[in-house]
């Protein structure tokens, strides 16, 4: 599985990316987290990767 955590905010995508890590070691799955801390960058590279799954942050600088 592979999830995208969008937040401007660095404590709160990282305290996400740990929960979805966490998630993957209890039940011995495979996954990925990629983050990002803007809109316009995980739009540039989800064109490269599909995701599983996006937590996303609504309201962010420059773009919501």
């Amino acid at each position: 599985m592979k999830i995208a955590v969008i937040d401007d905010e660095q404590r709160y995508m990282d305290i996400l990316a740990r929960v979805c890590n966490g998630y993957f070691t209890i039940r011995s799955e495979q996954g990925s987290v990629d983050c990002f801390l803007n809109g316009q960058d995980f739009l540039n590279k989800c064109s490269e990767n599909l995701y599983d799954a996006a937590f996303i942050d609504i309201y962010m600088s420059p773009i919501n």
